[in-house]
């Protein structure tokens, strides 16, 4: 089972996101974006990782839910 821990902002480095999204990530043609595929995570944990990735990576992301 994944989770995300809740220190995730101290422990995902760039390297790590690089890693991470090497694995699960993917690019959009049509919606013109990169993702990473969190299906496994819960809401709690999803909005976290955004928060994370847009205030320690500066990166514009967003919950998309399918």
């Amino acid at each position: 089972m994944k989770i995300i821990p809740a220190n995730i902002g101290e422990l995902l480095t760039p390297v790590g996101l690089a890693y991470w999204f090497s694995d699960d990530g993917y690019f959009h043609k049509v919606l013109d974006g990169l993702y990473l595929s969190t299906n496994s995570f819960s809401l709690v944990e999803i909005e976290l990782l955004v928060k994370v990735l847009n205030k320690n990576f500066d990166l514009n992301c967003k919950l998309i839910v399918k």
